[in-house]
């Protein structure tokens, strides 16, 4: 049964790259071939992409084989669609942006799920890992070499597309491929909510949620709604300590915006990595690198008001019971299978589309 099949491989796959993270993360010595492509492909990818630091890779890796890769997750995520899944010829494309590591694994995943073919265009920035973890999951089983298509150029003819990307990027697939069945991502970013009351361990685990990735994914934290004369200096602390996965090239932004706003003479608060800057504008949007966006509030009519009028553009509310986009301090960079991005069921997408 093509199900069981899938969830088998997938699941071992998870195991087996969560013991290279491990290695890794341990300093455990692995003479394995696998084991030393794994250590190429992570130094490979920082030398393509300053911003892909080693710790920033192996967090995306471990997260994807917890959250993703797990038997028992795989098999919940699948039981409603048990007669629906199994091996279809036809191929879907798939169409992977580069602001974090292997962003478009999920989107992989969810078309081998329901039985078709995938042929992943990766991102210049992250083109090393999914031809790694294909070969990975054909040493496992043989049965995924012609399931699995890395191409470097798509087709003028495609039936289904997913893409993720910037609104520019959206726009020229939507054009060019606007006979095709078309799942379109653009721009996204995500918030917080803080009360003021905050324990030290929650502002740690929110310096995660704003510095993993130097910021740049979608579930990224990089607008902040705080009390009217809230204190910043115990959330400042705790980001110095999460600078670690924050890139060079973040840094720099930060440095080089600074100075602008000190010579503009505009108002901001140095937080020794990024510089917080007060929006008073009505939408939401994501801010370039170096800098993170926060707003006042006095009462809680005007945190659900923003929430509602910016739902599009939102893709996950921290500390704040919103829809279905809350979750917890630390979670924002721990999806769940079921959390599809832009709030679109991929699954469903496939399944009624083609």
């Amino acid at each position: 049964m093509y199900k069981d099949v899938f969830i088998a491989d997938f699941s071992m796959l998870g195991s087996r790259l969560m013991s290279y993270c491990q290695a890794y993360s341990n300093n455990c010595i692995n003479e394995s071939d696998d084991y030393l492509q794994f250590i190429s492909t992570l130094e490979s990818s920082q030398s393509n992409n300053p911003n892909f630091l080693f710790c920033n890779q192996i967090h995306s890796l471990s997260t994807i084989c917890s959250c993703f890769l797990d038997k028992k997750r795989l098999e919940d995520w699948l039981y409603d669609y048990d007669v629906e899944l199994f091996e279809r010829d036809r191929e879907v494309c798939v169409v992977c942006a580069g602001n974090i590591p292997l962003v478009g694994f999920h989107d992989i995943l969810s078309v081998l799920s329901v039985g078709y073919k995938v042929a992943v265009k990766p991102s210049s920035k992250d083109k090393f890992w999914y031809s790694y973890i294909k070969r990975t999951l054909c040493s496992l089983n043989p049965f995924w070499e012609d399931r699995i298509n890395i191409v470097s150029e798509i087709s003028d003819v495609v039936d289904a597309l997913i893409v993720s990307g910037s609104d520019s990027t959206i726009d020229y697939f939507s054009k060019k491929y606007y006979n095709s069945k078309l799942l379109l991502r653009g721009s996204m970013t995500s918030v917080a909510i803080l009360k003021g009351d905050e324990s030290r361990d929650d502002l740690d685990r929110l310096a995660l949620d704003i510095c993993l990735y130097s910021g740049m994914g979608c579930r990224s934290v990089t607008n902040l709604f705080v009390p009217e004369s809230y204190d910043f200096s115990h959330l400042i602390e705790s980001t110095a300590l999460s600078f670690k996965y924050l890139s060079k090239g973040f840094y720099s932004s930060y440095l080089q915006n600074k100075a602008v706003l000190t010579l503009s003479d505009t108002s901001f608060i140095d937080a020794n990595n990024f510089v917080l800057i007060q929006d008073f504008g009505a939408k939401i949007s994501t801010p370039p690198a170096g800098i993170v966006y926060y707003r006042t509030y006095s009462s809680n009519e005007e945190i659900l008001g923003f929430l509602d009028n910016n739902i599009t553009s939102i893709q996950v509310v921290v500390n704040y019971r919103y829809n279905d986009l809350f979750v917890n301090f630390g979670d924002s960079q721990k999806p769940k299978l079921i959390d599809y991005a832009d709030n679109v069921n991929t699954l469903d997408f496939l399944l009624k589309s083609l």
